[in-house]
């Protein structure tokens, strides 16, 4: 009989470390021209897939992070007064990775924009492991 309490939590064990893999995490620091951390500037993620938003606001150091994001594009504009906006396009995001983006904002009106569009290699330091789609 007492096997099958651990059966279960072991079961268990296992859904949720299967759970954790089919998403991805987006993070990094966000500065100004001189390099200083910018707090409080507002960061948007949206999915091109399904249209999904979600924001966050830097905190200290300029760190900011998206935890258990679905595998796809992503568009990701960043906000803060002083500042132009800034937008990066078509972040890729691949299953069970970690990837970080840090963005470096510069002065003037957040009506204006500086637009990331170009294929950069995106860095994926947070681990060593490797996703499928």
């Amino acid at each position: 009989m007492k096997y099958y309490g651990t059966l279960a939590i072991v079961a268990g064990w296992v859904f949720c470390a299967n759970a954790q893999v089919n998403k991805s995490n987006l993070t990094g620091i966000v500065r100004d021209t001189s390099g200083a951390a910018i707090e409080g500037a507002v960061v948007r993620i949206q999915s091109i897939n399904t249209g999904v938003s979600r924001q966050e606001k830097t905190g200290a150091g300029g760190l900011y992070r998206f935890n258990l994001l679905d595998h796809g594009l992503y568009r990701m504009e960043i906000e803060q007064p002083g500042f132009k906006r800034f937008v990066r396009e078509r972040i890729q995001l691949l299953t069970g990775e970690t990837i970080t983006l840090d963005a470096t904002l510069e002065l003037g009106q957040i009506s204006e924009s500086v637009t990331v569009s170009a294929e950069v290699t995106q860095l994926r330091t947070e681990s060593a492991s490797v996703g499928r789609r």
